[in-house]
């Protein structure tokens, strides 16, 4: 299992829409997180990451510092992240 740790910088909720077959889907909540990167020698270096929360177990706010662990999927040349268990307050 993949876990990103990092600090919670936006909350918000996608747009639904219509697909291709012309059925209608709802937005679905996300989470932005601000991670550190590891690789960076002085630790400065962040990564904002973008994930879609598919069960919410916390009043999540920003500037909490959370664990969550995510599936990921990659489409059209881009990787997405997607919630796979419950979130853990860091």
């Amino acid at each position: 299992m993949i876990t990103v740790t990092g600090t919670i910088v936006g909350l918000y909720e996608s747009k639904g829409g219509e697909n291709a077959k012309g059925e209608a889907y709802d937005g679905k909540p996300r989470c932005q997180l601000l991670t550190a990167d590891s690789r960076a020698a002085n630790g400065q270096r962040s990564t904002l990451v973008d994930v879609t929360l598919e069960k919410p177990s916390h009043d999540l706010t920003e500037g909490q510092k959370v664990r969550i662990p995510v599936s990921l999927y990659a489409r059209a040349g881009n990787i997405y992240f997607k919630q796979s268990d419950d979130i853990e307050l860091a």
